[in-house]
């Protein structure tokens, strides 16, 4: 990054200068003294200049354009701009700018361009800016801090495009009375400030209208019934105001005149109190309207047939009223419906993706022609007083991922299929009549035998609406590609989670907290890379009974973008043979976690000093009654945002120091942000309460029921005696060490290379291998290459895996698999394609990986059926990049791939591009 030069505003024959969209920096100096310049255009905008504006850019008065925005300039506008008197176009947004607009600004006659929008500028308009007879764009939004009124004089300048005062703490009314002479405007946005009064009916002198926003102001009176002489009026947005309808009118007459505006697009006048109902010709609005929200505005009657003539529609949002009547069947011609709520006989609603009819009075049976709506992804009916049964046909809705049909008066079986299994109890309570769904704790449904049906009847007039689920988990939930929550927190749900492979991509919540579950947590957990949140707290997830306690998954560090990991009060336990707990090492990954709680489980290890890794994110980490030993890493500190740290109830191990020092690490001070209670509990009896970063020693009573000489007797004898046993038990260990190590000098090392490998490695065996390719059938064949064949399989547990299988006739292959083992021990990257485990005999070396769906870069880049868009192209791009810079720099030896091209670029199912083949890679 580099700096514009002061010298090259004084070339006098220089007379444009644009620089916009590069990485300049530093502040924008010009030379002291007189500047000889003829330059007319200046544009740095979007670049990294700081520091304030030059008050001598003044002196470049030959200057027409002046565009500065998109960079970080601060100060204020300067008060002599005046002087470049043939300016026509003014360009400052977008920087943390300052200060009151310049009265002088009202001087520049020539000016047609002013756009200060996202400064901070403050104080008032000044009035003389409605002298600017040319002025064709004005934009001073979201400083948010600009008072007092809009000058009247500004709805007065003919040659206005653009006026866009929005988001600010302006007042006042539009001018209502002298009538608005703006013939050539465009874009009047005037939404999120404090404007009161009533939207004028002259409005519609501005007949180029394309864009009108006054929404969430104090706007009252009706909405004007002449805005169809807007002919070109593509967005009406005047949501969350106090508009009403007519006196003494009952239809909405509005509507009327907005027939005329044949290229409407978004039609927004929602949250205010119409107190009206649709009249028919809301069928004659535009096909060319996509959104069409009316929610909250009072609005009655039934919803006309004729909307179904708003063929363009995607987004319908009529909630919150008093709409009643029924859901006729030719709703099922709404072909784009995705989300939004169902009116009557939205005949041809073709483009119509979000509904939602929820909160209303509308009663008849569910339409079964709503199965044709193949687009639709989310349809909420709740709260209205629908009968009958749910149409099986919504089953065939393969694009829906919301339903809620709760609080109606539905009855009859619950179909399993479709956007059913990914459903939860939510989506149908409140209908006493349904039945069938016992995974829920739903009954089951009642049959022809009248002795079992008078029970079922006399069971449910016992009864309540359901209040618990119970029954376990359908694994259903864990295949399903559109799933993205399951919170089924509070209920009586047993069993084990479904421990075959979870494919879930888009799988974002997965709350089950104070159930029942056992079992363990599968490892495929892993596979769910979209996770924000996954809460188990409260159950009795543990292991195998009766194998004995699981441990937490090593790979969680795969769940990139987790938030929330809450798997307290549990059975959890850690590794077999293993001291420390490895799975810290796996969430150091997770660089946007911000809960840890893992406490009240079994543990049983000491704390990694790869603690010190984990995010700096993290706020609450609660590691408490865990059986936690050994002594608290002094790494700890690194994890700088943490606001809740609690690890009492635990073995830590060690001596206090007066200065509070030793086991409790000294550079724990780096938690700045601590502001509640962090608690950490030594077996000796004494604990420390921090707050900030204060420490506080708390004694307990019978430490100071005798104060004076025993106490300081007792600190003498803790000071000496506790430095004494431990020296003693450290020679003696380190004794007994060394004799071993003589007596067991060639066993000893084989063994730790195993236990190693078993800590490290899932371990799979070649007749695993053959099993999970049926015996290496061509059928798994996924390539062959130099080395060897490639592989699509199974493993037992359910993952997916490619299998690498290396010919062993080659002795430089045997080599190159060395090498690969040597460098996928000590690297480990996203971006690189990652190693599950190998496996190696006399007759076979393999690799195990993750596999990825979509292939090599190469099958995309050179097969015709293959297309990538440009975003996918740079996004692969830096992918690699990433991945060659981690290999590069990343370790101390750098590390060299020596075969980087298409074909050793593997894309997962989200197109995340892995680098792969790294036997070829030098260190």
């Amino acid at each position: 990054m580099c700096s514009i030069p002061a010298a090259l505003f004084n070339i006098s024959s220089l007379l444009s200068i644009h620089l916009r969209y590069n990485r300049l920096s530093g502040p924008l100096l010009l030379d002291e003294g007189n500047i000889v310049s003829n330059l007319k255009f200046l544009s740095i905008s979007n670049n990294q200049i700081f520091g304030s504006i030059p008050s001598n850019i003044c002196q470049l008065t030959e200057l027409k354009w002046l565009s500065l925005s998109f960079n970080n300039i601060t100060g204020d506008i300067p008060r002599d701009i005046d002087y470049l008197s043939k300016l026509e176009g003014f360009y400052i947004g977008d920087n943390p700018i300052k200060g009151t607009i310049p009265t002088s600004l009202g001087n520049i006659s020539t000016l047609q361009y002013l756009y200060c929008g996202n400064n901070g500028i403050v104080g008032q308009i000044p009035p003389q800016l409605g002298t600017l007879s040319n002025l064709r764009e004005l934009s001073f939004d979201y400083n948010f801090n600009l008072i007092g009124q809009i000058p009247e004089a500004i709805f007065n300048i003919s040659s206005f495009e653009r006026i866009d005062f929005s988001f600010n703490n302006l007042s006042g009314r539009i001018p209502t009375t002298t009538g608005l002479h703006l013939p050539n405007l465009k874009g009047l946005n005037l939404g999120f400030i404090q404007l009161e009064g009533e939207i004028p009916l002259f409005i519609t002198n501005a007949s180029k209208l394309e864009i009108l926003g006054l929404e969430n102001n104090y706007l009252t009176g009706t909405i004007p019934t002449n805005l169809g002489n807007l002919h070109e009026l593509r967005y009406l947005i005047l949501h969350d105001n106090q508009l009403t309808n007519e006196p003494r009118e009952h239809e909405l007459r509005f509507f009327n005149s907005l027939a005329d505006c044949r290229m409407l697009r978004y039609l927004q006048v929602g949250n205010n109190p119409l107190n009206g109902t649709l009249p028919n010709s809301i069928g004659n609005l535009s096909s060319t309207i996509e959104n069409f929200n009316i929610v909250d505005a009072h609005i009655n009657g039934l919803i006309p047939t004729s909307i179904g003539n708003m063929s363009g529609l995607t987004v319908l949002s009529l909630g919150g009223n008093n709409l009643m009547g029924n859901i006729p069947p030719e709703i099922g011609k709404l072909k784009q419906l995705q989300e939004g709520e169902v009116p009557s006989d939205i005949v041809g609603l073709k483009a119509i993706v979000e509904l939602y009819l929820y909160g209303n009075h509308f009663s008849g049976m569910i339409p079964t022609r709503l199965g044709e709506l193949q687009n639709l992804l989310s349809l909420d009916l709740s709260n209205n007083s629908f009968f009958g049964q749910i149409p099986l046909s919504i089953v065939n809705l393969i694009s829906l991922e919301f339903l809620d049909l709760s609080s109606n008066a539905l009855s009859g079986v619950i179909p399993s299929g479709g956007v059913f299994a990914n459903s939860t109890l939510r989506s149908f309570l409140g209908n006493k009549g349904l039945c069938g769904m016992h995974i829920f704790g739903i009954p089951a449904c009642a049959t022809n035998n009248p002795g079992k049906q008078s029970k079922l009847k006399e069971k449910k007039g016992k009864s309540k609406d359901v209040e618990k689920l119970n029954g376990s988990i359908p694994t259903s939930l864990f295949q399903h590609r559109r799933v993205q929550v399951i919170s089924l927190t509070f209920n009586k749900l047993g069993g084990e989670m479904w421990k075959g492979p979870w494919y879930v991509p888009k799988f974002k919540v997965f709350d089950l907290r104070n159930n029942s579950l056992i079992g363990m947590i599968p490892p495929s957990v892993g596979n769910a890379t979209k996770l924000l949140n996954f809460s188990l707290h409260g159950n009795r997830v543990c292991g195998n009974i009766p194998k004995g306690i699981g441990t937490i998954p090593n790979n969680l560090g795969n769940l990139h973008e987790l938030q929330i990991l809450l798997l307290l009060t549990n059975q959890l336990a850690n590794e077999p043979r293993q001291r420390e707990l490895l799975f810290f090492n796996s969430l150091a990954d997770c660089r946007m976690l911000r809960y840890l709680q893992v406490g009240n489980n079994p543990l049983n290890g000491v704390l990694p000093n790869s603690i010190g890794n984990l995010s700096y994110t993290i706020q609450n980490f609660y590691i408490a009654d865990a059986h936690i030993n050994g002594l608290i890493p002094t790494s700890i500190g690194n994890v700088s945002g943490l606001t809740t740290l609690i690890i009492e109830g635990n073995n830590l191990t060690g001596s206090i120091p007066p200065e509070i020092e030793g086991e409790v690490p000294s550079d724990i001070g780096e938690l700045k942000k601590v502001q509640y209670r962090v608690v950490v509990c030594l077996q000796i009896p004494l604990c420390n309460h921090f707050l900030g970063t204060k420490v506080y020693l708390e004694i307990p009573a019978y430490a100071i029921s005798y104060p004076g000489k025993q106490s300081k007797l007792k600190g003498v004898v803790l000071k000496i005696a506790t430095p004494v046993v431990i020296s003693s038990l450290l020679i003696f260990l380190l004794v007994s060490i060394w004799i071993m190590k003589r007596q067991k000098k060639g066993k000893s090392k084989d063994v730790e290379k195993v236990l190693e490998i078993m800590r490290t490695h899932q371990l799979v065996s070649y007749h695993e291998i053959q099993l999970a390719t049926n015996n290496f059938d061509e059928s798994n064949l996924i390539g062959v290459g130099g080395s060897g064949s490639v592989y699509k399989g199974t493993l037992s547990g359910g993952t997916l895996v490619a299998i690498k299988v290396l010919d062993l006739q080659s002795e430089e292959v045997c080599k190159r698999f060395d090498i690969e083992c040597k460098v996928m021990r000590n690297v480990r990257h996203r971006n690189l394609v990652p190693l599950i485990t190998t496996c190696s005999s006399d007759y076979i070396r393999a690799f195990v990986l993750q596999y990825m769906s979509n292939g090599s870069l190469e099958n995309w880049l050179y097969r015709e059926e293959s297309n990538l868009n440009l975003l996918q192209r740079v996004t692969i791009m830096l992918d690699v990049a990433v991945a060659i810079e981690y290999l590069h720099h990343g370790h101390n030896t750098p590390i060299v791939h020596c075969d980087l091209k298409p074909a050793n670029v593997l894309l997962d199912e989200d197109m995340v591009a892995h680098v792969g083949d790294l036997a070829s890679l030098k260190f």
